[in-house]
């Protein structure tokens, strides 16, 4: 039985895809996609990424809980402060630069 329940998932032509939302207010809200990496038996992890005002903010966390925390914080941090306008640490791969905040 859990062989054919292996191959149906090998055969799958769709992927889901799970989303959140990162809000700095009730007016600035935008949607992020996440993905669960399981690393072993007792630990996963959440990654999270989500565009706001032309730039990719990306944000990892052990919970749920713990990566909407990171991405609205995140969020703030870019509208409010003008995080990624400020020159500072950034690496440049693939003719893209990344700032390192």
């Amino acid at each position: 039985m859990d062989k054919n329940k292996d191959k149906k998932k090998e055969d799958s032509r769709f992927e889901i895809t799970e989303l959140f939302m990162a809000m700095a207010d009730r007016e600035r809200t935008y949607v992020g996609t996440m993905q669960r990496d399981k690393i072993d038996d007792n630990l996963t992890v959440i990654r999270g990424k989500v565009k706001v005002e032309g730039s990719m903010v990306y944000v990892k966390g052990n919970s749920v809980e713990e990566m909407w925390q990171a991405a609205d914080e995140m969020v703030i941090l870019n509208l409010d402060y003008d995080l990624h306008q400020t020159a500072g640490p950034r690496s440049e791969i693939l003719e893209n630069d990344f700032f390192l905040n």
